[in-house]
């Protein structure tokens, strides 16, 4: 039997598994073997052995003839084939195999049968049909301010200092994916219906900290389902495992639209080697479009400057369709854009409050659209806090509050001006009086807010119509 052009008489448990995952990993056909199967590989084999299996698997060094091995894979081919033939709606993916890798017609002996991939051509799979109106739009999937941040089929990096608030930036992203949107309205995530979940893996923090990051979501936007958001630690994994754990997910689950990898350099073991740095970045290319996702990565800049760190953080400024700088500043930890193939959006300031959860202290992020962005910092300066740049969750907190206040007592436009700058002030929208007067004229344009006469005369009063606030 040949494997991988090399003619083997025996070989022990561990080299048949090795050389088994050679074939698959190149392509090559084997017999029967469904890539999209639901048994792990390594299990299926090991029930394959039976008697042959040890407890250690597969660091036996029981030997197998070159018998032994077409036996077992040609227990695999009739199993997987008639599962196949007996089920060939399980689901889409199954009925690609069916159609295009297996074929096999109704009735066929299982005596002998291959699996066959498709003799497809690089060039036509490559060839992009530019008269088709399927590119007329970007298939946006993130957005700041009005500006495209992200698309499906593209990845983008988060670079910055140690603690400068690059995870306080991505569970923002994450939040927004889930909900649609964060709660001051510029940052917007539009995922496919069917491509929703948003996954997040930490290659750093122990599981403590990083379920941490989750705790964080459900405080942010509510309670989360699982199959909305699901998050992994790496820490404890090597390289390769890391890199199979992502391919894994890939194939297991296919309603992804967002992966944010917290850590990409954990996926190479030298951060200044070329080779590894274009393979990976190879990688993130390959899986954003054969998926149809956006995948975020982050990674540190050098200690000295604000590059991004080693080849790879190149390779991947390179490559990547966004580059972002988070920096912790006095105003904040301020969000820019350093390199984009879309248009610059404006520089803002990510603010955060302190809670407790369980009986952990952390913070909770939020983008405090009020705050000046310095001149030092890359981007266009202070992101202007108006009443249609504000979101409508915002608006009914305050005038929620303000309707309380209006109920027990009578208060004119001065007094209803005043308040809503304070009650402004508690959902981190910090400004002036003429901020607040236009927050008043505008509520009295939506009607939201109405002014009305006492029964017996007098001066008209504000009253909110609750009702009327969407």
């Amino acid at each position: 039997m040949d494997l991988i052009g090399k003619k083997i008489e025996t070989v022990s448990l561990r080299e048949a598994l090795v050389r088994l995952k050679e074939i698959d990993d190149k392509g090559l056909p084997i017999y029967g073997f469904n890539p999209f199967g639901s048994i792990p590989f390594d299990d299926y084999i090991t029930k394959l052995f039976g008697s042959k299996a040890v407890a250690d698997f597969p660091g036996s060094e029981d030997i197998l003839t070159e018998e032994d091995m077409a036996e077992i894979i040609d227990a695999r081919s009739v199993s997987v084939i008639e599962d196949l033939l007996s089920n060939p709606t399980v689901n889409e993916k199954n009925e690609i195999v069916r159609n295009k890798i297996l074929d096999i017609p109704e009735g066929y002996s299982f005596d002998d049968v291959l699996a066959k991939k498709p003799s497809l051509s690089i060039l036509d799979e490559a060839r992009v049909d530019y008269k088709s109106d399927e590119f007329d739009e970007l298939p946006i999937a993130i957005e700041i301010g009005g500006k495209v941040f992200g698309t499906l089929g593209n990845f983008s990096m988060v670079i910055g200092k140690p603690k400068s608030g690059k995870t306080l930036f991505t569970t923002l992203l994450a939040g927004a994916a889930i909900s649609g949107q964060d709660e001051s309205n510029l940052l917007k995530v539009k995922l496919p219906e069917k491509k929703s979940k948003v996954v997040f893996f930490d290659t750093e923090q122990s599981k403590s900290h990083t379920a941490l990051v989750g705790k964080r979501l459900m405080e942010l936007i509510g309670d989360i389902e699982s199959t909305q958001f699901d998050i992994f630690s790496l820490r404890r994994f090597s390289i390769d495992q890391r890199l199979q754990a992502l391919e894994e997910l890939f194939i297991r689950y296919d309603d992804i639209g967002l992966v944010i990898i917290d850590g990409i350099k954990d996926l190479v073991s030298e951060i200044n080697n070329e080779k590894e740095a274009s393979q990976i970045g190879n990688k993130l290319l390959e899986w954003t479009q054969r998926y149809n996702i956006h995948i975020v990565v982050v990674l540190h800049q050098n200690k000295g400057d604000k590059h991004a760190r080693g080849h790879i953080g190149g390779e991947l400024q390179n490559k990547a369709e966004t580059t972002v700088s988070i920096s912790k500043r006095k105003e904040g930890h301020v969000v820019a854009p350093e390199f984009t193939r879309n248009d610059d959006f404006i520089s803002f300031v990510i603010g955060f409050k302190p809670v407790k959860l369980g009986k952990n202290e952390t913070v909770i992020p939020f983008i405090n659209l009020d705050q000046k962005v310095s001149k030092k910092s890359k981007g266009k300066g202070r992101i202007s806090t108006t009443p249609q740049s504000t979101s409508i969750g915002t608006h009914q907190k305050i005038l929620q509050e303000l309707n309380e206040i209006c109920l027990k007592e009578q208060n004119n436009k001065g007094e209803a001006r005043d308040l809503i700058k304070g009650l402004a002030a508690k959902h981190q929208l910090d400004f002036g009086d003429n901020k607040a007067q236009k927050f008043l004229t505008y509520y009295l344009e939506k009607e939201w807010i109405q002014m009305k006469k006492p029964t017996g005369g007098g001066k008209s009063f504000v009253s909110v119509n609750i009702d009327s606030i969407k």
